[in-house]
């Protein structure tokens, strides 16, 4: 199994940055790893103390894709 390697500009982000931006609690945010509803984080220690981290760029391309919540009553400008 080959794995590409992150571009040499990769900005990894901790579990508070990922919670912080995200604004949800660990266990949701484990539940929707969990069920492939965000990207899975990186390992990037050893042993069982071992730290996850997140590629910036695949948690801000999650963010991107999430649908607009518009005000109730408003309308959708259809192009």
């Amino acid at each position: 199994m080959t794995t590409k390697a992150p571009a040499s500009d990769t900005r990894l982000l901790t579990k508070g940055e990922v919670l912080e931006l995200i604004g949800v609690t660990y266990p949701a945010l484990w539940s929707w790893i969990r069920d492939g509803k965000f990207p899975a984080g990186r390992s990037i220690g050893f042993g069982k103390r071992g730290h996850v981290a997140w590629i910036e760029s695949e948690v801000m391309a999650w963010i991107a894709s999430r649908p607009p919540r518009l005000p109730k009553g408003s309308k959708r400008n259809v192009a």
